[in-house]
C-alpha cells in the first residue's frame, strides 16, 4: 500500500479526497473555534458580572470557581486572540489548547510557523514539539483556614456579604466555598426581587 501512496499520487486528489478532507478540516476549525468562544463567553462573564452573579453563572455551566478546569477555560479565554489566525490547525482537545495558551508569544509563533500545530495533536506532541519534558504536579488538599459562618443572617446580608467576599477574591486571590443552601437562598431572593 505504501508503493501506491507516493508523493505524485497524494499531490493529485480527487474530489471525492478534496471533499473529506475539506470537511474534515472545516469541522476541526469548528471545534477548535468553539472552544475558544465557550473560553472568552467566561472571561467576558467574569468582566461584566457582579461577583455573586458570576458565581451563579459558573454553578449554571457546572464550573468549580476554584477548580482546575476554571482556571485552563480562563486561560484560555484570556490568550483567544492569538489562536484566530490559526483555528483550522488548532488541537480539537481544550486541554491541549490551554497548555497552547501558557506558551510565551515567541514560543507559540515559533510552534506556528514550524506546522507543528494539527487538529489531532496531543499535549505530549505539543511538549515533545517545543522539546520539553513533561512535569508532573501534585496539588495537596488542606483544610479551609477559617469559615464564616451566615446562619443567623437575613438573606438580603447573605447577598452583600458573597458579593463583598468574591470582590476581595478578585483582589486578593484565594478560595472561597460556599454551602449550596446559601447560594440557593440567594438566588431565590434575587428571583424574588426581580418579578
Amino acid at each position: 500500500m505504501k508503493n501506491v501512496l507516493n508523493e505524485t499520487a497524494t499531490s493529485v486528489l480527487s474530489p471525492a479526497v478534496n471533499g473529506y478532507v475539506d470537511r474534515y478540516r472545516s469541522l476541526a476549525k469548528s471545534t477548535a473555534k468553539a472552544i475558544i468562544a465557550l473560553a472568552q463567553t467566561l472571561v467576558e462573564a467574569k468582566a461584566t458580572l457582579n461577583p455573586v452573579d458570576f458565581y451563579l453563572f459558573c454553578k449554571e455551566v457546572a464550573l468549580e470557581m476554584d477548580g482546575a478546569v476554571y482556571k485552563k477555560i480562563m486561560a484560555i479565554g484570556a490568550k483567544a486572540s492569538r489562536f484566530e489566525p490559526c483555528l483550522e490547525r488548532l488541537p480539537s482537545a481544550w486541554t491541549t489548547i490551554y497548555e497552547l495558551s501558557k506558551l510565551e508569544a515567541h514560543e507559540f509563533a515559533e510552534l506556528e510557523k514550524s506546522n507543528a500545530l494539527s487538529p489531532l495533536m496531543t499535549a505530549k506532541e505539543l511538549k515533545d514539539a517545543l522539546g520539553k519534558q513533561a512535569s508532573k504536579t501534585s496539588i495537596a488538599k488542606k483544610e479551609p483556614d477559617f469559615v464564616i459562618d451566615v446562619a443567623n443572617l437575613d438573606t438580603l446580608t447573605k447577598g452583600r456579604i458573597l458579593d463583598a467576599l468574591f470582590k476581595l477574591k478578585d483582589e486578593f486571590h484565594f478560595s472561597v466555598k460556599v454551602n449550596e443552601t446559601v447560594t440557593d437562598e440567594v438566588i431565590a431572593f434575587k428571583t424574588r426581587l426581580a418579578a
